[in-house]
């Protein structure tokens, strides 16, 4: 029983441990989602920034372009002009000699004219090409946020999964908290009780006197003792149980009311009902050694009786809280629980 309880008492400090770390990840994972939210937010309005340029500079471009095209019609027009009049007009103003001065002007205009719209036209060029970098570096700028942007959706996303997953797992650990806190008051319970009984067994077992009969050492009988009762083990030696116990000996599947047998000479120590045992009669084999028969619906003998192996000293039950029919059995040495399997010969089911 001692055992057990410092294996509760393990469980929950083991337990406080692993919560206390968990809601330390938990509140690192709700810090980092926030100053992800805020990141991410800040990433939105830098994308929403960067779209606005975006508008502004496509239409820029736009009026631009519709400049640009304006020019290069104007342009267009004073080249045919000159095509299909120009040529004509100056080979009049050759011939005609009563003004050269004002051949020179008119020559020298139209070539200025030209040059100016085709200075413009290659002005609205050079804004457009550089309008189209500035555009390409926004692409690239807003390609980049959208990357960032995902990326921190889904680092969002994630971090609100483990958060969910911290929260499920705490509170699990919270429920084996509150049954492991009861399991613990309850075995702290039923350990106080067994401790008084094997105090009072101590100073009882001697007044008992000595039956008749040959004694043969409980020693010498590992791995030849019969089971008390036959059935299915429902629960083995060392297997877990609720609250993260093991069981510190079998239970074994048998209808109620069936014989539970002494599986060794003995003297009975106890026979009354104990906390988390329910019925229980314990068999002292001298040595040290003692077995144990739980949760018996009756018992069918008294302290200071002697049992001989094979004899009925209890009813099968399911009194100390169990759920179903069954004997509870084990085998102690000074107080620590050994495997019986160890100690009786084949399985329950067949003796």
């Amino acid at each position: 029983m001692r055992q057990r309880i410092e294996e509760v008492r393990g469980r929950l400090e083991e337990t406080r441990t692993i919560r206390e770390g968990l809601q330390e990840e938990l509140r690192a994972a709700e810090l980092a989602g926030s100053q992800l939210a805020m990141e991410l937010r800040q990433t939105e309005k830098d994308i929403a920034a960067v779209r606005a340029r975006t508008d502004t500079l496509a239409r820029d471009r736009e009026g631009l372009e519709k400049s640009l095209a304006a020019q290069r019609r104007l342009l267009a027009r004073l080249v045919r002009a000159d095509y299909a009049g120009g040529r004509h007009d100056y080979l009049a103003l050759l011939l005609n000699q009563k003004d050269p001065s004002r051949l020179s002007r008119i020559l020298t205009y139209h070539r200025q004219v030209e040059r100016a719209r085709a200075a413009e036209v290659e002005r609205l060029r050079t804004q457009l090409a550089a309008l189209a970098q500035v555009e390409d570096a926004l692409a690239r700028e807003e390609e980049s946020l959208r990357a960032l942007q995902a990326e921190k959706t889904a680092g969002q996303k994630e971090l609100s999964e483990q958060r969910r997953a911290r929260q499920a797992v705490l509170a699990r650990l919270a429920v084996e908290l509150r049954a492991s806190g009861a399991e613990l008051e309850r075995l702290t319970t039923s350990a106080k009780q067994l401790e008084g009984v094997i105090a009072g067994l101590s100073q009882a077992l001697p007044d008992i006197p000595e039956g008749a009969g040959e004694r043969r050492r409980f020693a010498d009988s590992r791995g030849s003792l019969p089971w008390p009762a036959s059935g299915r083990v429902r629960a083995g030696f060392g297997a877990p149980r609720t609250g993260g116990l093991t069981w510190q000996g079998v239970v074994i599947e048998t209808p109620a009311g069936s014989p539970v047998l002494a599986v060794h000479r003995g003297r009975v120590a106890f026979a009354d009902w104990l906390r988390g045992f329910g019925l229980l009669l314990i068999v002292d084999h001298g040595e040290g050694f003692m077995t144990l028969y739980g949760q018996n619906q009756g018992l069918l003998r008294q302290v200071g009786d002697w049992v001989e192996a094979g004899e009925a000293v209890a009813t099968v039950g399911d009194t100390g809280g169990s759920s179903e029919a069954g004997l509870y059995f084990e085998v102690r040495q000074k107080g620590t629980p050994l495997n019986p399997a160890q100690w009786c010969r084949g399985n329950p089911g067949r003796g």
